[in-house]
């Protein structure tokens, strides 16, 4: 494996909101794209015609299946994570073949750009959070465990649920960006000094 690297789809705060962690040599970054909450009452716009008609024919069973069926393409769409497919390539600010350090630079350029907008006065409960970036040494009480990721920051306690599927790649991750260390036990982990 090969840092960076992103797992996407990650919940953060509870499940309230669907981001791309990107683990770089030295800096964890996390991007969230999802308001969860907002998303599971936004209204479904996605009916196909064929599945209306079958709704309006059959009653109430066929709703059942198609409010399943809508559902679970939902979550497909929004809430299966991955690896390696952020969102951030799509946007052009993740590119192929770069450094890290290219990668890092303008990570972090973009986040000081959405750090200097001024905060919404309208609708600020459906807003996400702004990018977040964690350097090292900025990082303490770092646990990989049951498939979350958590770790403390100046202010904050941050907790990122991963999954099991993705622990190992994280830890590896986390190994190679010199936030960990493994201890004698190959299963232990240990943060790194600072």
């Amino acid at each position: 494996m090969s840092i960076p690297i992103s797992f996407d789809n990650i919940s953060y705060f509870g499940n309230e909101f669907r981001g791309d962690l990107i683990i770089t040599p030295g800096v964890i970054y996390y991007f969230p794209h999802t308001n969860v909450t907002e998303e599971l009452h936004r209204p479904r716009t996605e009916r196909s015609a064929v599945l209306t008609v079958i709704t309006h024919s059959l009653g109430f069973s066929a709703a059942v299946i198609h409010s399943v069926a809508t559902l679970g393409a939902y979550w497909h769409r929004t809430m299966s994570k991955s690896q390696n497919r952020s969102k951030l390539r799509a946007s052009g600010l993740w590119k192929d073949g770069e450094s890290y350090r290219e990668l890092q630079t303008r990570l972090d350029n973009y986040i000081d750009q959405v750090r200097r907008q001024p905060a919404k006065l309208v609708g600020y409960e459906y807003e996400l959070p702004k990018p977040m970036r964690f350097a090292k040494d900025e990082i303490s009480n770092l646990i990989v465990s049951r498939g979350r990721l958590r770790f403390d920051s100046e202010f904050d306690r941050h907790d990122f649920k991963i999954g099991f599927r993705y622990q190992r790649s994280l830890r590896n991750a986390l190994w190679e960006g010199n936030f960990i260390q493994p201890t004698a036990m190959s299963h232990k982990w240990a943060v790194s000094s600072r």
